[in-house]
């Protein structure tokens, strides 16, 4: 496996962890461990670590053109409550001096945001089931968010009642991308609370069953 040039943006933790099982395990197996698998699962978590950091660069790059537009038209509010003008006429004589949306911008950030979001659901399920797999891990490790999103709303749409929501929300840091909201179908099931969460809940839960292991 390649050496490692720099620090993990988002699992740096986790991987060193997930490495001690390796080199553990490597001295003194397990039943049940897969050196293959392992080495598999560190690949996968440095590729998750990647797509995370480009998903938070374009989700960062809409929260801030959110607050940017919320700022201004928050002084155009305030402007009319000090001067006593009617907001709707106020707003319609100076639409020419509203920031514009660079939408080819936009657009661009919006489409490798999606693609990330979904390939890393995809990565994430996979280690998932290499963990479950795994000698000394095993099938008590879960994580409901990832599974639940990959499954329900990528993986098979056709069990959503036949009714397919196209939807992708970006621009909200703490949550991150959310993923096919407002399905009455899905949304019984399960609903998407954000990518960052998703995956601080995937983090948390393999640390766990690493450190139990190791220690």
């Amino acid at each position: 496996m390649r050496t490692r040039e720099k620090k993990l943006y988002f699992f740096e933790s986790t991987y060193n962890l997930y490495e001690q099982y390796k080199k553990i395990n490597a001295q003194n197996p397990t039943k049940g461990f897969q050196l293959g698998y392992t080495i598999d699962g560190l690949e996968i978590l440095e590729q998750l670590d990647y797509l995370f950091k480009k998903i938070t660069i374009s989700n960062n790059y809409f929260a801030e053109q959110n607050e940017i537009l919320n700022k201004q038209f928050d002084a155009y509010r305030n402007h009319c409550l000090e001067n006593n003008l009617d907001y709707i006429e106020y707003i319609s004589e100076i639409q020419h001096e509203i920031p514009r949306t660079n939408h080819k911008k936009s657009d661009k950030f919006a489409f490798k945001a999606k693609l990330y979001s979904e390939m890393f659901y995809y990565k994430a399920f996979r280690l998932r089931n290499i963990i479950r797999y795994s000698g000394g891990l095993g099938k008590k490790f879960e994580c409901e968010g990832i599974r639940n999103v990959r499954n329900i709303l990528i993986e098979h749409p056709e069990k959503s009642g036949f009714i397919y929501i196209y939807s992708f929300g970006l621009g909200m840091k703490e949550i991150g991308p959310v993923l096919k909201t407002g399905n009455p179908e899905n949304d019984k099931k399960f609903k998407d609370i954000g990518l960052f969460k998703n995956a601080t809940e995937f983090k948390m839960n393999l640390e766990k069953i690493l450190t139990d292991f190791i220690n």
